[in-house]
């Protein structure tokens, strides 16, 4: 059993009267044992030690999230970024929608084949009809720009749902 040291601080105690299981009263004893204070100084310790480190807790909670929040902006920067010279590639804000749509095509046609253009000669050949066909019909009613489809949004801050509404 836990021997009872005086209290050497000399501050004044309140009685808080506290129910434990066996299990959590044997654990207490020990460490108080183990610590060379009472059990209700070994409760006091640790009840005074959980209480304290929440200001701590808190504080390296606020520096994950800020560090947390830089990583997710940094990932739209680098996103943005990527989308942006994607539309480049592809002849820019004019020009990426008019490649959009035989893209669109070769896709609807290798997901209904369930084969890849690149696999098969079938599905290759489908695909080559159907954007051939595409590219008569984009030259007769030009499809707006990127930027005119999106209403100036960024791709990835929902413009890139506006681009796929047709």
């Amino acid at each position: 059993m836990a021997r009872r040291p005086n209290d050497k601080t000399g501050a004044p105690r309140f009685p808080i009267q506290a129910r434990v299981t066996p299990e959590l009263r044997d654990k207490l004893t020990a460490a108080a044992d183990a610590s060379g204070r009472s059990m209700a100084q070994e409760m006091e310790f640790r009840l005074e030690r959980s209480l304290d480190g929440s200001d701590d807790i808190m504080e390296k909670l606020n520096v994950y999230v800020k560090s947390l929040e830089r990583l997710f902006n940094k990932n739209i920067e680098l996103m943005e970024k990527s989308a942006d010279a994607l539309i480049e590639s592809c002849g820019g804000d004019d020009l990426f929608t008019l490649w959009r749509i035989p893209a669109e095509h070769i896709q609807r046609i290798e997901e209904k084949n369930g084969k890849s253009i690149r696999e098969d000669v079938e599905t290759r050949r489908e695909a080559e009809r159907a954007v051939l066909g595409a590219i008569t019909d984009v030259f007769r009613k030009l499809p707006p720009s990127l930027s005119q489809k999106i209403g100036g949004e960024k791709l990835i801050h929902g413009g890139a749902a506006r681009l796929l509404e047709d």
